[in-house]
């Protein structure tokens, strides 16, 4: 029952419900605690965190995410420090605090590693591609982001595999103005619908664009 409804607030987080999410995770963090199901409340706490991110809390997102993160008993769960790593990464980057930003996503990128979870892993190489663009490493982006995607796709974890691309594109695009190419620049950015599309969906002008 747990997994249902921490699976089901992360669902709701991000497919444009985060008040229904952050509602019903607040209540089950409430009745868990208050039962002594301790164990769960990390799973919920990373959903509310995604719920706040998707309700544009940053800093709300971080002050329910820290202290779970930083209690010992979360040190021997490495799923749970994943999913918290990854909302404070994610908020630090809304907050534009690149260091912060980068601690949580190198943590997340580190423990992934060591563990094997490829998942996690290129999750993590989502959000640093995001801080390399941020600061102005647009290769190294490109480079962290390109491993997401392939990872991603061989998973099959379609949500993130369009985040990854998404990447992608930022990064090269930020690349291609650096280096005073911006009609090419403007172009690629303006290719971001066509790029999520299946080939047989392009439009006319989109396959041209693509060809070209």
């Amino acid at each position: 029952i747990a997994t249902f409804h921490g699976v089901t607030a992360w669902i709701d987080a991000l497919s444009g419900h985060p008040d229904r999410a952050e509602a019903a995770m607040r209540t089950a963090i409430g009745a868990y605690v208050r039962d002594g199901e301790l164990q769960f409340v990390p799973f919920f706490v990373a959903a509310l965190g995604h719920s706040l991110l998707a309700s544009d809390h940053p800093a709300e997102a971080i002050a329910a995410a820290e202290p779970v993160r930083a209690h010992p008993d979360v040190e021997r769960a490495t799923q749970y420090r994943a999913w918290l790593d990854d909302v404070l990464a994610r908020a630090h980057l809304a907050l534009r605090d690149p260091a912060n930003a980068r601690t949580a996503a190198g943590r997340m990128s580190h423990q992934a590693g060591a563990a094997g979870n490829r998942l996690e892993a290129a999750r993590a190489g989502i959000l640093l591609a995001a801080l390399d663009r941020l600061e102005g490493e647009h290769r190294r982006a490109e480079a962290h982001a390109h491993d997401a995607l392939t990872t991603l796709l061989e998973l099959g974890a379609r949500h993130w595999a369009t985040e990854a691309l998404d990447q992608v594109r930022r990064a090269m695009v930020a690349r291609l103005r650096a280096n005073g190419h911006h009609d090419e620049a403007t172009a690629l950015k303006a290719s971001r619908w066509a790029l999520l599309k299946n080939p047989p969906n392009l439009t006319g002008d989109q396959r041209t664009d693509d060809i070209d």
